[in-house]
């Protein structure tokens, strides 16, 4: 019965009914992102595509979102770590060791004005040690010899 009635109904017509849940539950997350005052869109959003094949003569289709394609780019920062399209760590791992010699600065500052060891292990661990330890477990045993 079921099956003449959507016959029916797309003969006349009328959508049917996955079409018609698909439009409803795309209103409701429209009204939720109005609500809270979320935008999904692609200005903000970057893509980065890993692609590993040997021929990459293939073009990737575009990300949409909206109707609006995704900026495509080579790498990206997520979590505080650098993400590059190849997944090498080089430029995470630039970017730590800045970070770290800027804290050392400050560092040497602090044992020039005559802090105690104790005092200067607490500093170095809690902003230097912590910084070349974030998301170690993800890029260490990835790194080069030169990183």
């Amino acid at each position: 019965m079921s099956g003449v009635a959507s016959v029916c109904s797309l003969g006349e017509g009328i959508e049917p009914p996955e079409k018609m849940m698909m439009k409803k539950k795309k209103k409701e997350r429209k009204e939720e992102e109005e609500e809270r005052g979320l935008k999904a869109g692609s200005a903000k959003t970057k893509e980065v595509i890993v692609d590993y094949r040997r021929s990459r003569r293939t073009e990737h289709a575009p990300l949409l979102i909206h109707g609006e394609a995704v900026e495509r780019v080579n790498n990206i920062k997520f979590l505080g770590i650098h993400i590059t399209s190849d997944l090498t760590w080089s430029m995470n791992t630039a970017h730590l060791v800045k970070k770290a010699q800027q804290r050392l600065f400050f560092l040497r500052k602090l044992k020039h004005a005559g802090l105690s060891p104790q005092l200067l292990t607490n500093f170095y661990r809690a902003t230097i040690e912590s910084i070349l330890c974030l998301s170690a477990a993800v890029w260490y045993g990835s790194c080069t010899a030169q990183d």
